[in-house]
């Protein structure tokens, strides 16, 4: 059974670095992402809770809570961001995503609220 809680993240997270180049993981393109296209003030943060196990990567462990997101992972180590672009490569959701001895957790999501 998942369990997701819902907050509101006003200041909350580190978000995408400004300027962030990110290769598409479906495609040769490269994408310029920067960050969700709101505020801090307008987003909400998505606690997710899901049974294990960890999944093999980044992109596997937030599948089942992307939809039709294209998923574009940044490499930062034992913790990462996973970014969900639309199909015009803007960015939709920022996930978060921990390395485990079992594999990788997503910790939650941002997106707009509005």
């Amino acid at each position: 059974m998942s369990v997701v809680l819902l907050v509101l993240a006003a200041g909350c997270g580190d978000g995408p670095a400004p300027g962030t180049t990110a290769a598409r993981s479906s495609t040769s393109q490269t994408v310029m992402v920067s960050s969700l296209p709101c505020d801090e003030a307008d987003q909400t943060r998505v606690a997710l809770d899901v049974p294990g196990p960890g999944r093999p990567t980044p992109e596997e462990a937030v599948a089942p809570h992307a939809g039709a997101l294209e998923l574009v992972a940044r490499d930062g180590g034992e913790r990462t961001s996973v970014l969900g672009l639309r199909a015009d490569g803007s960015v939709f959701r920022v996930f978060d995503v921990s390395r485990h001895d079992d594999g990788w957790w997503p910790d939650g999501y941002r997106e707009c609220w509005s």
